[in-house]
Parts: C-alpha cells; structure tokens; sequence
C-alpha cells in the first residue's frame, strides 16, 4: 500500500542519506568479503595444484600404457606376419 503513496519528503530525505551512507561507505563494507574470498582462494591453492598433478600423472600413466599397448600389438602383428610367410613358404612348391 505504502508504494502507491508518493514518498514523502522526510522519506526522500532519509533515502538519499541512506545512499550516500552506502557510496561512502562501500569500499569499508566490500572489504572483509574480498579478504575472505582472497583468503579462500589461497587455502584452496594447494589442493587445486594436488589435483593437477594427480590429472596429470594419470594422463602420463594412460600414454606410457598406450604406447606399451601399440608396441606390444606392433610385435604381434610382425609376429604373425612372420608365421603366415613362413608358413606360405613352407607350403609352395619347390622347383
């Protein structure tokens, strides 16, 4: 109901004193919740860098057993290829 009166003066008064309390002030009030977030930030350093090394070894672990894995299919691909002209060579006639 109080929003369809028009704001009276003391109103208007009391309101601009508010807002110039908060232009005045707002560095003062910022202040503590950009220490706690800065404060934050640094206790969480440590474990964000755990994180990345442990991202980061895994990704290290998962290439050398990649590379093991082809290596390993490699040797059997040229161990079979072996057999099969070994055995071509077994089986053609001799002239």
């Amino acid at each position: 109901m109080s929003s369809l009166l028009p704001a009276s003066e003391k109103e208007k008064q009391l309101a601009q004193q508010a807002e110039s309390a908060v232009k005045e002030h707002k560095d003062t009030l910022l202040e503590p919740a950009k220490q706690a977030a800065q404060d934050i930030g640094e206790q969480l350093k440590p474990a964000a860098q755990d994180a990345m090394e442990s991202v980061k070894a895994t990704a290290q672990d998962a290439a050398a057993t990649v590379t093991d894995e082809g290596k390993s299919a490699a040797a059997d691909v040229q161990g079979q290829a072996q057999q099969s002209k070994d055995k071509v060579q077994s089986q053609a006639p001799t002239s």
